[in-house]
């Protein structure tokens, strides 16, 4: 008996608008985009595996690469066997027609938010832009979860209290933070971490 596949992840591009201390790809420069073959084989496989699945998206930063989001969608839809698709995103580089990807096929958006500003900006930068994309979904009427991995324990108490207050007001809608992983380790050399 094969594997079921119940949740695909594609990392779409290595490409991303923001360098963070946490990051998996270090200094990498890559600029690699999943390829249209690649992108499809991964959800044929996944499809034939198992009778429903969950597609995720993840890069890099995907809305760099429209194009690839485009791919994935079809291709999932073609086989009419994905229960639902998430994508993940800094929302720093949210335009009308990404906006406009993610309400025509129902995407479950995920939006990296590390807590207050001053965390946000030592742990990925722009945090401003960040929290003005998280307005700019709410504005839309696009529902959002909040993510977060923290690596020591202080600051992820204080992130989660932050969120909590702050972002609740930011949207009138019940949303949800799906993923908060707080740890005690981390790398106490990194010149970027606020913890």
């Amino acid at each position: 008996m094969n594997p079921q596949i119940r949740y695909l992840i594609l990392a779409l591009t290595d490409r991303c608008n923001l360098k963070c201390s946490t990051c998996y790809r270090g200094d990498s420069l890559s600029l690699e985009d999943m390829s249209g073959d690649t992108i499809r084989q991964s959800i044929h496989i996944a499809a034939t595996s198992a009778p429903s699945f969950h597609l995720q998206l993840t890069g890099g930063e995907p809305p760099l690469v429209p194009s690839a989001i485009e791919t994935a969608v079809k291709a999932v839809q073609k086989t009419g066997r994905c229960q639902s698709i998430g994508i993940q995103t800094n929302a720093t580089w949210l335009t009308p027609s990404i906006f406009s990807l993610f309400q025509a096929h129902q995407l479950k958006v995920g939006v990296s938010l590390d807590g207050p500003p001053e965390i946000h900006e030592q742990q990925r930068g722009m945090a401003a832009e960040t929290l003005r994309g998280l307005q700019r979904l709410e504005n839309a009427g696009i529902s959002f979860g909040v993510t977060r991995n923290l690596f020591v324990m202080p600051a992820a108490l204080r992130a989660w209290q932050w969120i909590r207050k702050e972002i609740y007001f930011l949207a009138a809608r019940p949303w949800e933070i799906r993923h908060f992983q707080p740890a005690m380790f981390g790398n106490p050399d990194s010149k970027r971490c606020s913890c």
